[in-house]
């Protein structure tokens, strides 16, 4: 996974090439809007970070019991 492309990650995700449904449009990236570090819970999850900027959408994706929940709670 770590030499694959953007496409070829969502082609894995899904099953198929989505390039024709959502091509690539180009964005301005701002400053950051939200900056977290250090996020843990004692029995879920540990030292989680991530930066979000103006311009953005941040999702998060993991298989069932991956905690994606419990971080966004």
């Amino acid at each position: 996974i770590r030499d694959a492309g953007q496409s070829q990650i969502v082609r894995m995700m899904v099953g198929r090439a989505v390039d024709h449904i959502f091509p690539q449009r180009k964005a301005e990236i701002g400053a950051p809007v939200l900056t977290v570090s250090g996020l843990s819970h004692p029995t879920e999850f540990d030292d989680i970070g991530f930066e979000l900027h103006r311009g953005e959408i941040l999702g998060f994706y993991g298989l069932v019991g991956a905690g994606r929940s419990e971080v966004m709670q």
